[in-house]
């Protein structure tokens, strides 16, 4: 690939272009492109609302079948992100207490002296002080990040999601922890099964699930035994417009009337998702779109949000939720969830009717009866995602998303993305 190819492109785009010709799917990419985007931006910028400053930090998870290469994607961009100066990662393995120490450190190590030695005068001032203390957790095996109490870890992650000044957390055995305006932003990978034995069902109630974007993808179907090495004159490319791009990440993007009446008007029109486990994202999810669309508008290098900017977002936004459910799969449905997952998963890449004995033979070894076979292929039809057929069974295809609308840019997206099933 020449690097004159990288020129006059949004940053997203010639990422996209620079990872192309690989195994790891064109969404899986995309999307740490994204989310990294957000990471490196930290506070520099943001939106002001009514309900405070929206900044464009992200939780994401990539979900999809062992081998889609999810790691592949995640380190790509955290190794993109520290070769131009990022180093506020989290460790691969860690709980909740060293996690919140850890982040105290940034904190601390963030402070300019003048403002030291207000502190030592005059007491704390990090309650009103701008310094951010910013965290990227980029997991490819997000359920081994989680020492212990996997729970109460994640409902403090969802409460930095959008703190906003000093966070305060008392430490059992030790002195206790302040953090000037973290700024944690999660990109993380699994797969269906990963998930369901790191995360309880009640998982789902908790604030971190509802600012969580989950990203299906699907195995690209190429397979490429010698990857071709990008040269070092394309990656500087890449180095260099992120650089360019830090020189736009100056304070609020402010809306012009054009932007908020297409920002009102896809709120309006929201009516949430099909899936009732989803039911507590749709609170949040205006603001993912805002997010969303200042890091279109910072990787078009620009500090001015425009139209096109939320509608790529708005597509982006669109596309991903309607393949959410299939990325938690059967999670937090039923006990047997991860078995019938499975099922779902091979009957979904069967092109034509698979019967009951085609099907007892897959799972024999997963199920002691099979009674139990019949109980969940009956759940599965109940619930509306197979159909009975003359020779056996096939998946109900989900209701299309809306196509015909000046929201969406449908083009956008690339062909391998569209055709995610």
């Amino acid at each position: 690939m020449n690097p004159d190819e990288l020129e006059n492109k949004d940053f997203i785009a010639e990422y996209i272009l620079y990872t192309s010709g690989t195994e790891v799917p064109t969404f899986f990419n995309r999307w740490a492109c994204v989310v990294g985007l957000g990471a490196w931006a930290m506070q520099d910028v943001w939106v002001e609302t009514g309900f405070g400053r929206i900044f464009p930090n992200l939780y994401a998870m990539l979900v999809g079948t062992p081998g889609s290469r999810k790691s592949t994607a995640i380190k790509d961009m955290r190794n993109l992100l520290r070769e131009v100066g990022y180093s506020y990662f989290a460790g691969e393995k860690t709980s909740k207490e060293m996690f919140l120490s850890d982040l105290s450190k940034i904190s601390r190590s963030n402070f300019d002296p003048s403002e030291r030695v207000d502190e030592i005068l005059f007491g704390s001032n990090a309650a009103d002080s701008e310094v951010v203390t910013p965290c990227f957790i980029a997991a490819d095996e997000f359920g081994d990040f989680f020492g212990n109490n996997v729970m109460e870890f994640i409902a403090t992650l969802g409460v930095l999601w959008d703190a906003r000044g000093l966070y305060k957390y008392r430490v059992k055995s030790g002195p206790s922890v302040e953090i000037s305006n973290p700024n944690i932003s999660i990109l993380g990978g699994n797969t269906v099964e990963t998930l369901c034995r790191t995360f309880p069902p009640e998982a789902l109630g908790q604030g971190f699930f509802s600012r969580l974007l989950f990203i299906y993808g699907e195995a690209n179907g190429r397979k490429i035994a010698f990857p071709e090495l990008k040269s070092e004159e394309e990656r500087e490319v890449l180095r260099q417009k992120l650089l360019k791009m830090k020189q736009c990440m100056s304070g609020e993007m402010k809306l012009s009337e054009p932007v908020s009446k297409a920002l009102t008007t896809i709120y309006n029109k929201f009516k949430g998702l099909h899936d009732t486990r989803f039911s507590y994202y749709g609170t949040r999810r205006f603001t993912q779109l805002i997010k969303l669309t200042m890091i279109h508008a910072l990787a078009d290098y620009s500090h001015e949000i425009k139209l096109t900017h939320v509608i790529r977002a708005n597509t982006l936004l669109t596309h991903t939720e309607h393949h959410m459910p299939r990325a938690l799969g059967e999670f937090g449905r039923a006990k047997n969830s991860v078995i019938i997952h499975r099922l779902m998963q091979i009957i979904e890449s069967r092109y034509k009717p698979i019967d009951f004995v085609e099907l007892w033979k897959e799972v024999q070894g997963d199920m002691d009866k099979v009674s139990e076979l019949g109980e969940a292929i009956k759940s599965l039809m109940m619930s509306g995602k197979i159909q009975a057929v003359e020779g056996g069974f096939l998946p109900v295809k989900a209701v299309q998303i809306e196509e015909n609308s000046d929201l969406y840019d449908w083009n956008y997206l690339t062909d391998e993305e569209r055709n995610i099933r």
